[in-house]
């Protein structure tokens, strides 16, 4: 038995979050739509084959929109319109200040 499973049939998810100081945000359509733009932009750019999976867009359009950066090891595959670094970037951003 998973954790997912675990804390949604226990009703605790809010409880785990509220814990564990995890703020979830919610998309919108806003959301949704620059998802699709992402999407056919990278299915125009790689005609032969998409090996990025939709998860994807909508990780990169939820950043445009509520952060001021993403940080991920694939930084290559997204072109959003946020700095996006590796967190191997981000730490050596950290020990320059």
């Amino acid at each position: 038995m998973g954790i997912i499973y675990w804390l949604t049939t226990k009703g605790t998810v809010q409880r785990f979050l509220a814990v564990n100081n995890i703020e979830v945000k919610y998309n919108s359509s806003k959301i949704a739509k620059r998802t699709g733009e992402l999407y056919a932009n990278n299915l125009l750019k790689n005609k032969r084959s998409l090996k990025r999976i939709l998860p994807d867009f909508i990780i990169g359009a939820h950043s445009e929109q509520h952060s001021d950066a993403l940080i991920t090891w694939n930084h290559s595959d997204y072109d959003i319109n946020k700095v996006v670094m590796t967190p191997v970037e981000v730490m050596k951003e950290q020990d320059k200040a």
